[in-house]
């Protein structure tokens, strides 16, 4: 029988194909390559919420970013990954922006 830990599971389970777990793991487990880092930080960077994107698929494909950022040994303390994902939503979230900011 093949079972993911809780742990391994916890990372992967927003993957919807197995290519996309399988680049993420050679991504975490070969070599280390410091363009890469670069690279991994630079998509962090520039990805923005979308209005006509779906809000979960958005929230997946930022979960996968912290994920990379991880698997390149660059943790991110969670305050500051939660108020990057709040500064990030779009204009027609402004008002669930704001009152989060002030919780």
């Amino acid at each position: 029988m093949t079972t993911l830990s809780n742990e391994l599971f916890d990372v992967y389970c927003s993957y919807k194909e197995a290519k996309e777990i399988w680049d993420s793991m050679v991504l975490k487990y070969t070599a280390e390559n410091p363009g890469k880092k670069n690279f991994v930080i630079g998509n962090y960077y520039r990805w923005t919420m979308l209005e006509e994107k779906d809000i979960k698929d958005q929230i997946n494909e930022y979960h996968k970013l912290i994920e990379e950022l991880k698997a390149e040994n660059i943790p991110l303390p969670d305050e500051f990954d939660a108020g990057i994902l709040i500064e990030k939503l779009s204009e027609s979230w402004n008002d669930y922006m704001n009152q989060l900011k002030h919780k």
